[in-house]
């Protein structure tokens, strides 16, 4: 039985034609007041466009604040740098395989689309007018 909620996968034709086809909109081009947004809710937005749980939001936008912000780890020896690189690797994975849970894609469709929101949110977060990028 399938619940009501239920979204079919979208294929890789069908999620890249939800994907923007260029870096978000600049700093310079600020929206009006009433269609400003926050760094965290245009990451959610991302997920959401291609029907990632709210919960995959979150984890996308964990992973490109503690990947884009270098004060967020700032580690004592070599041995807690290489842990928080396997961390990183570790948030990185869970990307795909909750994306590829979630949409049922195939690793090869996931890893394009994953590896394209993470960038994008990597870019919102680093645009200057943002701040911390919460």
């Amino acid at each position: 039985m399938t619940s009501s909620w239920f979204v079919p996968p979208l294929s890789i034709a069908q999620a890249s034609r939800l994907l923007p086809q260029s870096p978000p909109s600049s700093a310079t081009s600020k929206p009006p007041d009433a269609m400003v947004t926050t760094p965290k809710s245009r990451i959610h937005a991302l997920a959401n466009r291609l029907y990632l749980s709210d919960s995959y939001g979150a984890l996308l936008h964990l992973t490109a604040l503690m990947d884009s912000d270098p004060r967020t780890l700032v580690p004592k020896s070599e041995e807690e740098r290489l842990s928080w690189e396997g961390h990183m690797l570790g948030l990185v994975s869970a990307l795909h395989c909750v994306a590829m849970h979630e949409q049922q894609w195939e690793p090869h469709i996931a890893s394009e689309i994953v590896d394209s929101l993470l960038n994008q949110a990597r870019y919102i977060l680093q645009e200057p007018a943002h701040g911390t990028g919460v």
